[in-house]
């Protein structure tokens, strides 16, 4: 018994082992019809394997199958076809890069060798999905055979590397074709874009370019790899070129691949061109929407482009774009255009959106001014959701805590509520009542010299001295835009001691180039900010200080430039900075501007 039990198992294994040899003797050819024949696959489970037989096949079996696929008319190479798409796309989408080399190989053997120009596009399509290097450099080869060029182009644009420009360059200057300059172009950018620095990635095309008389084909080019250099370079076609220049030229500022486009579309808009306003003010609304900014930055250029809203469209378009802006300036800013029937429904939605809960905090805006603000946005709201509007922010009023919040210390009017600087705190502590009363008058009197409001902005005309809130604050949080001049200086005093620096970043000075925000006057710790945020001299930019105790935070256009660092008592350095003082903005012998001033006291138990 025990005998027969062991033949039947050598039997067994004889018949495995035979079996598997017979399988290991089937031809190639033999493999490859087997193979093509389970095309198409059923199933995803069924592909990997016909894709790991198609492996185990090698570049002879892959020859095999590839030498089978037939001009239209010379027989059903459908299959065929199936097996070779299949296996292109697999090894297009796996980390097989020793087979996806071979495939490479033999395709390009069967591009070179095709004797039929659909046979050639075929293998082509199969390269834009496995080529490399060596297959750009195989392509460009058919680019002056016009029977296969728009396949190879169209190969190119999608494997075409950095050391490809320079050909594609020259073969963008020579070609004539539309369709054909467009996929040359989608080429280059292919390949300009490789480099990770946008001056480099346009250095080359701008070098090259200099002597090529039809230089408009390489503007589109431009637009989308970007860089200072290629801008200054469109910027300048724009402005002198002829007006076919001018047309190709403003369509790359309109399709700049950044916001970086958006400063020149500003500046079209502003300079009254007819022509050209109109989509520039949509090609630069584009461009901060989608601008990799905070949301303080956005608001800032929002705003910047409003009084060139010419219609309530424009103005709504605007609008609406600032209710996705989760801050609380943005929240006082649109509702200044709830009084305006022509844009009190978008600016209601905006309020809205703004003020209630985010999805990330769960918290949303809270105090007396935005209760006020709300209660009128109910009355605004408009359209076929306003009443399903109405329910859900009449919920939130009724469940905002109670606390006066944000509060206005500009009026935007005059300077009810600020006052001229006397002294510093320590001296002023000296003073007897009727001293200081009498010095404070004087220093009133010089204030309306150098001091005035102008277009809702507090304005100084670069001489005089300091402007003070005239109430004192302990322990808040400080929401107020400023704007230098060209090579000035300022700052924000906080409880009456100096500063939260501002200045103009380009002046020349040693140590400018820091930026604005930090605390100036600090020996003991931090006074850098951690980066430069600044928005050029001339430009509004926004500050957020927060102060607790002798902590305080900066942050400037959205950006932390100061991280709960102590600031230090200037006036007297061995105690800590006074407890309360007032806000001050300094004069420094330079222009300035600032706006929206807003501040919320925190108690002293948070």
């Amino acid at each position: 018994m025990k005998i027969r039990k062991i033949f039947l198992i050598i039997l067994t294994i004889l018949l495995i082992t035979s079996g598997s040899y017979a399988q290991d003797r089937r031809t190639l050819d033999t493999k490859i019809a087997d193979l093509i024949s389970q095309f198409p696959a059923g199933s995803t489970a069924d592909l990997e394997k016909l894709m790991n037989e198609m492996l185990s096949l090698g570049p002879e079996g892959w020859t095999g199958i590839c030498s089978q696929i037939q001009p239209p008319g010379s027989g059903d190479d459908t299959q065929q076809r199936f097996v070779v798409e299949s296996f292109s796309r697999y090894l297009s989408s796996t980390k097989s890069e020793d087979a996806r080399q071979e495939w490479e190989k033999v395709c390009i053997t069967f591009v070179t060798a095709a004797g039929d120009n659909t046979v050639r596009d075929f293998f082509i399509k199969q390269l834009q999905l496995v080529g490399s290097d060596r297959t750009a450099e195989a392509m460009k080869r058919y680019i002056s055979d016009m029977t296969s060029c728009s396949s190879a182009i169209t190969a190119l644009a999608d494997i075409a590397g950095s050391a490809d420009q320079l050909e594609l360059i020259k073969l963008i200057a020579v070609t004539e074709n539309g369709s054909q300059i467009n996929n040359l172009q989608s080429a280059l950018i292919n390949a300009a874009n490789q480099e990770n620095d946008p001056e480099e990635r346009s250095s080359i095309i701008l070098e090259a370019i200099v002597d090529i008389t039809e230089k408009e084909k390489f503007i589109p080019v431009l637009a989308k790899t970007g860089g200072t250099k290629a801008l200054a370079f469109v910027l300048d076609m724009f402005e002198n070129g002829d007006q076919k220049m001018r047309e190709v030229t403003f369509n790359a500022l309109i399709s700049w691949r950044d916001y970086s486009a958006s400063t020149a579309l500003f500046e079209i808009c502003a300079s009254g061109n007819k022509s050209y306003e109109g989509p520039a003010f949509n090609g630069y609304m584009r461009q901060v929407s989608t601008a990799p900014v905070s949301d303080e930055q956005k608001l800032l250029l929002y705003r910047k482009i409003m009084p060139y809203a010419f219609s309530a469209d424009r103005k709504n378009q605007i609008l609406t774009r600032i209710g996705k802006l989760k801050i609380y300036p943005a929240f006082f800013f649109v509702a200044r255009y709830l009084d305006d029937d022509e844009t009190s429904a978008a600016a209601a939605k905006a309020a809205m959106y703004i003020a209630l809960p985010s999805v990330s905090s769960g918290k949303g805006m809270e105090g007396d001014i935005v209760r006020e603000i709300l209660y009128k946005v109910l009355d605004k709201l408009s359209g076929p959701e306003a009443e399903y509007d109405k329910e859900i922010l009449s919920k939130y009023i009724a469940s905002m805590p109670d606390g006066e919040g944000f509060v206005k210390i500009f009026n935007g009017v005059d300077l009810t509520g600020w006052q001229g600087l006397v002294e510093n705190p320590v001296v002023r502590a000296r003073m007897k009542p009727e001293e200081l009363a009498r010095k404070q008058a004087e220093a009133d009197k010089k204030i309306a010299l150098n001091w005035s409001v102008k277009d809702g902005c507090i304005v100084f005309s670069g001489e005089g001295d300091n402007l003070c809130s005239v109430k004192e604050y302990g322990d808040f949080e400080l929401l107020v835009d400023w704007k230098i001049s060209k090579e000035g200086d300022s700052g924000i005093y906080l409880r009456g001691s100096p500063q939260v620096q501002i200045w103009d970043i380009q002046r020349t000075d040693s140590g400018v180039e820091i930026g604005s925000g930090g605390l100036y006057n600090n020996e003991r710790n931090i006074s850098n900010p951690l980066k430069v945020a600044d928005n050029p001299a001339g430009e509004w930019n926004s500050f957020r200080i927060l102060m607790i105790g002798e902590k305080v935070s900066v942050w400037l256009n959205g950006e932390l430039v100061v991280d709960d660092v102590t600031m230090e008592n200037y006036w007297d350095r061995s105690i800590p900075i006074f407890p309360k003082g007032p806000v001050e903005l300094q004069a420094h012998g330079t222009d300035l501007a600032f706006r929206d001033i807003y501040i919320r006291e925190i108690p002293e138990s948070i």
